[in-house]
């Protein structure tokens, strides 16, 4: 399904380098973080890395048709 998403505003675009990259942090109790890529350090600041093909699932993506459905009744 081809689809795009609409934001309010880029507050930066980076370059990074593999090496800048560090693994997503294990936050225990078993959760689960599909949608995370990665962590890069920048300038003393954290970046997240969304990895986009994961941030939403097809269980949101059906969620969305069921209300897109519900708004046309």
């Amino acid at each position: 399904m081809l689809m795009g998403i609409v934001v309010d505003g880029v507050a930066e675009v980076l370059n990074l380098a593999a090496a800048d990259i560090e693994d997503t942090p294990d936050f225990g109790d078993g959760t689960e973080t599909p949608y995370l890529l990665g962590m890069a350090k920048v300038k003393d600041k954290v970046k997240i890395l969304l990895e986009i093909d994961q941030v939403l699932t097809s269980q949101d993506l059906h969620g969305l048709n069921d209300l897109m459905q519900e708004m046309k009744s």
